[in-house]
């Protein structure tokens, strides 16, 4: 959901959020607040990360474009950042399903990760417990997130293990 308001990407730099909006091209676009599978799901991908020896971050800021400023739920990187919002490209980012995401607007964020260059999108799913990865303009379901190069792989199971009694 965007807010009708215009606003410079300056304002939008130096303004305090409670919860950070995204940036894009004048408009603040409100993120849905996460839940608890949703955070659960983040950590443990997130942690998947740091064991890989990626640098890693959740929520971090990143420049894709000019006036375009989007706050992956995940992202690694294989070398640490330099900039401030981010603009060096991940390796990969994550993102979390919340029950108010909307399927076109996650789309076009999406579209706009795989033209900044981001080789692996993800998308996981806490409703479903399902996977996804985004290649060719389009989500595909899969069995398990890879980087083979990072051997590194996740399945639903490793996301989402079975509460234990």
């Amino acid at each position: 959901m965007s807010t009708a308001t215009l606003i410079s990407p300056e304002e939008y730099l130096a303004t305090r959020y409670e919860w950070e909006p995204e940036y894009v091209h004048g408009e603040l676009v409100e993120r849905p607040m996460p839940n608890l599978i949703h955070s659960e799901a983040a950590y443990v991908v997130d942690m998947k990360f740091a064991d890989r020896g990626l640098t890693h971050g959740r929520d971090v800021r990143c420049k894709l474009d000019i006036g375009v400023f989007r706050l992956p739920d995940v992202a690694a990187w294989t070398k640490r950042p330099t900039t401030t919002p981010v603009e060096e490209v991940p390796l990969v980012v994550v993102e979390i399903l919340s029950p108010d995401d909307r399927y076109a607007d996650l789309l076009d964020k999406l579209r706009e990760y795989q033209n900044w260059g981001v080789p692996h999108i993800w998308v996981v799913d806490p409703m479903h417990k399902l996977l996804h990865v985004f290649s060719g303009r389009s989500l595909t379901e899969v069995d398990a997130l890879a980087i083979p190069e990072r051997n590194l792989s996740l399945t639903a199971a490793d996301i989402f293990p079975e509460p234990q009694p």
